[in-house]
């Protein structure tokens, strides 16, 4: 098996046999000397080995009893911190309406004094609506948790579906607060980038012609791909 993994390798084009190295060697599946059972990680732990693969992706996910749960709080806190403080530091000559001073055009101050100040979060419209947010937001939240399948255990393997990473969850969270536009650089100026870039990274790893970062192009045509919407669509572009 190995050596034809390593033939498989062989004809695959130089970029994405690169992305490949990191696989562990079949030979880490083996059993342990005695024929009894799988081989211990102590006796394979070497650097690049499965062991070290596993290690690394459980840093990926909130794990099946949520092991990394404080490393998940601490990352969701520091987005919602560094968005909060986003919007407080643009346009800081703006304040609150009730410190509004004569000198603002009309047209500003009457709507700066539409936005949330102490009169306002002391109203009853305000504090029923947000009581009944606070009650929708505490019903779901409990309820999820007792009517949802259980994929990210692996006691259930019913379902192709997979557990979400961290990564991607993070990255969903910090996309929403923000809700750029990568339609054009000016409605998305850092996520049209990345987009952009996460093509390139994609076809490359598929052994297409793809301008990395700072790299020189490759002579040729230069591959490009784009973050769609869902796998239909995806599966209905790679045909056109």
């Amino acid at each position: 098996m190995e050596s034809e993994l390593r033939h498989h390798f062989s004809t695959l084009s130089s970029p994405t046999a690169k992305m490949l190295t990191w696989l562990p060697t079949l030979s880490l599946f083996s059993l342990s000397n005695d024929g009894q059972g799988p081989a211990t990680a102590e006796a394979h732990a070497v650097p690049g080995s499965l062991r070290d693969a596993h290690n690394a992706t459980c840093a990926w996910f909130l794990g099946p009893k949520a092991e990394n749960a404080e490393h998940f709080q601490m990352l969701v806190q520091t987005i919602l911190e560094d968005f909060t403080q986003c919007r407080r530091n643009f346009a800081p000559e703006d304040k609150v309406s009730w410190l509004l001073s004569p000198s603002y055009d009309k047209l500003i101050r009457s709507v700066m004094q539409d936005f949330i100040d102490a009169k306002i979060a002391s109203s009853t419209p305000f504090m029923t609506s947000m009581s009944k947010l606070k009650t929708n937001v505490t019903f779901l939240s409990g309820l999820l948790p007792q009517h949802s399948v259980p994929f990210y255990s692996p006691r259930y393997m019913a379902h192709m579906v997979n557990d979400v990473s961290m990564p991607a969850t993070l990255g969903y969270l910090m996309g929403l607060m923000y809700n750029p536009n990568n339609i054009s650089p000016e409605a998305g100026p850092l996520t049209h980038i990345i987009e952009y870039d996460v093509g390139q990274q994609l076809c490359s790893m598929l052994g297409y012609n793809a301008q990395l970062g700072t790299q020189p192009a490759r002579e040729g045509p230069t591959a490009w791909g784009h973050i769609t919407c869902d796998g239909s669509v995806a599966n209905m572009e790679s045909m056109w």
